[in-house]
């Protein structure tokens, strides 16, 4: 018979007077793959340290039981991530995190690593309320195949020239392990130009009376 998925959760928060932040929520529920119904749920707590606006620091502990698609089946999976970011005046943010993760009694597979870390870091200057440039760094190592480690960088640029035209410029490299063999994954240099040529009309209608 044709069950339906079902979602339910909850979310807590709370702020002192020392400037912490603790939050906690979970989530439970069902979800349809490939005619079968998979039971998940998953649980977050966290703390963050927000006085200073130039230095904001948080942890997140997630425990969850998650379908992994490709062994169509569900797995415990514990995660730890730590994060920092901040506004340095007046032109400059940035935001650094780091997450591991750690699936448990994961059959071996060369599709699904067990055990892995993300990390993202990016750093905003807003040279005027028009012109800004975004550099990020992505990594992984996560192992798949012959697949053992990702680094990529991009750097964006965003030129708003006027209300109707944006100008974009960008680059972005990446690379990776392969059999302990760094290979370049691509390399690209992009201009875009977005420009409105017109504006909808706004249009008043008359109040509605029933």
């Amino acid at each position: 018979d044709d069950k339906p998925e079902k979602s339910a959760g909850f979310n807590y928060w709370f702020n002192t007077k020392n400037d912490f932040n603790f939050w906690m929520n979970g989530n439970i529920g069902s979800e349809k793959y490939c005619e079968n119904l998979y039971n998940w749920y998953n649980a977050n707590l966290g703390i963050k340290f927000y006085k200073y606006e130039i230095f904001v620091p948080s942890i997140n502990f997630s425990k969850s039981k998650s379908l992994v698609y490709s062994l169509e089946n569900t797995y415990d999976k514990k995660s730890l991530s730590f994060s920092l970011n901040g506004i340095i005046k007046p032109f400059i943010s940035y935001e650094s995190s780091i997450t591991f993760k750690k699936y448990s009694n994961l059959p071996e597979s060369n599709s699904v690593d067990d055990s892995y870390c993300l990390g993202n870091s990016n750093i905003d200057f807003n040279i005027s309320n028009s012109l800004g440039i975004t550099n990020g760094i992505r990594y992984n190592n996560y192992e798949c195949g012959n697949y053992s480690q990702h680094l990529g960088f991009y750097s964006n640029l965003h030129w708003e020239y006027n209300a109707n035209c944006n100008v974009y410029l960008g680059y972005g490299i990446a690379e990776n392990d392969v059999e302990n063999i760094t290979i370049k994954d691509y390399e690209n240099l992009y201009l875009k130009v977005l420009y409105k040529h017109f504006q909808m009309p706004f249009v008043k209608y008359p109040p509605l009376h029933i």
